[in-house]
């Protein structure tokens, strides 16, 4: 590994969308892979749309933005029964939600425009 050669050591390895161009056989065998690092990280983060990743990992936490309340909607797997919760907390109240921001936008550049 990069970290190892330079004489560093981390804990966390985070793998973004590494799975996209591969296919069932070769996802497989990059998840076996990874279990053996193990031992070498004390958390390994993979982020991936491909849903049968989730066959071959101890622990999964799905995101999904909810557009209609402007917030993400958290769910992890705890003893085979799904624990579902919505993470507001992200979001500040007094901020409005991006989408506001947008239709704020447009309607003072629409305003600006005949002036």
């Amino acid at each position: 590994m990069i970290a190892e050669r330079a004489g560093q050591t981390f804990s966390l390895l985070i793998l973004d969308e590494v799975f996209g161009s591969l296919d069932e056989a070769r996802r497989f065998n990059v998840v076996e892979l990874l279990r053996g690092l193990q031992d070498r990280f004390e958390q390994v983060i993979l982020i991936t749309h491909i849903e049968p990743v989730r066959e071959g990992v101890d622990r999964v936490i799905a995101v999904r933005y909810d557009a209609d309340t402007g917030s993400s909607i958290v769910s992890e797997a705890e003893g085979g029964e799904p624990v579902i919760r919505e993470q507001k907390e992200f979001f500040d109240e007094r901020e409005p939600r991006r989408r506001d921001r947008v239709e704020e936008e447009s309607v003072e550049t629409s305003a600006g425009a005949g002036a």
